[in-house]
């Protein structure tokens, strides 16, 4: 609800959402606003049958870059993990050539907590011989906000950030 709040104080009407996965966000906020999405999972073609979305795009984060709008806002859900920071701020750059604004959503802040599971896990890998698999990258929000600073400024919410281009 806060993110369509913020959507309607901001005049968007429309959505493209960069690796929707099931798109289940994307749902709810479609049930207000026009959404495109994309991902690289051939299960977005699934979605593509139930014509809930403006536009369903079977292609890579950078790839869909392209199909993006100049009045759009750009959702950018849980799937910064993936990126390091390199590939991270090229996306902020390309994001904001169009002056688009995002709605970044992080898959993982990290924080004490999260550091200190990271810490017991590994002992936990050491003493049953397990192999550890890499699950992606964390970052702080001081993090997040070195990697786009040159491109936005950051409004926080809870569990999410709103970044206006500069």
């Amino acid at each position: 609800d806060s993110m369509v709040k913020i959507l309607d104080n901001k005049q968007i009407k429309n959505i493209f959402s960069l690796g929707s996965g099931r798109a289940c966000l994307e749902f709810h906020l479609s049930k207000h606003k026009e959404v495109s999405i994309s991902d690289l999972s051939k299960s977005i073609l699934n979605l593509k049958k139930f014509n809930l979305f403006k536009n369903v795009y079977h292609l890579d984060v950078f790839d869909a870059l392209e199909n993006i709008e100049s009045h759009q806002i750009v959702l950018f859900g849980r799937i910064d993990t993936e990126f390091d920071d390199k590939q991270l701020k090229l996306l902020f750059n390309e994001i904001n050539i169009k002056q688009n604004p995002i709605l970044f959503i992080p898959a993982q802040k990290l924080t004490i907590f999260s550091l200190l599971m990271e810490i017991y896990l590994r002992i936990k890998a050491i003493f049953l011989f397990k192999k550890l698999v890499f699950c992606g990258y964390s970052r702080t929000y001081r993090h997040f906000e070195k990697i786009w600073s040159d491109y936005y400024k950051s409004y926080p919410f809870k569990g999410f950030y709103y970044l206006e281009p500069k």
